[in-house]
């Protein structure tokens, strides 16, 4: 018999350098400020992270933020939700108006290095893209988009 093809998971997790269990990269970044920090340094501790990948010209992006701002203010100290913009080209001042303009609070970031390398496995780039990271930097989930049973997920985790 025939093996059976891979599913929507794992295909997404052949495209991805950073999958379920590894270790979130430690990505310079540049705050709403224009200061800099790492990735590490922006997690808060004792909590989990959603790390959501995003761009200013991505309408799925902009439409699963304002979600996401909720979700963050509803679960509070469990879960702390960062923003990293993927845009190339656009300056801090412009991915900080796009997340004003959607509602969002929580720190959104830019960076300099291309992140592209360190998440994505080929040339194949598909956003949003969100990782749920424990305390200890590790990749707890991957959701490629935004749905109900995404945000379910997240929701049991946190509890």
């Amino acid at each position: 018999s025939l093996p059976e093809p891979p599913g929507t998971e794992e295909t997404m997790a052949s495209k991805l350098r950073v999958n379920r269990g590894d270790r979130f990269p430690d990505l310079a970044l540049t705050d709403a400020s224009g200061g800099a920090v790492t990735l590490d340094e922006a997690r808060q501790s004792g909590s989990l992270t959603l790390v959501n990948l995003w761009a200013t010209w991505c309408v799925p992006c902009r439409k699963e933020m304002p979600a996401l701002q909720a979700l963050s203010e509803e679960l509070g100290q469990g879960l702390s939700v960062i923003g990293l913009s993927v845009d190339t080209g656009a300056s801090q001042q412009q991915v900080a108006r796009t997340a004003k303009r959607l509602g969002v609070t929580y720190p959104v970031f830019t960076t300099e290095e291309p992140v592209y390398p360190h998440i994505f496995s080929g040339e194949e780039v598909f956003i949003p893209l969100t990782y749920l990271v424990d305390e200890a930097g590790l990749v707890v989930e991957v959701i490629s988009g935004w749905s109900e049973a995404a945000e379910q997920r997240v929701r049991a985790l946190v509890r």
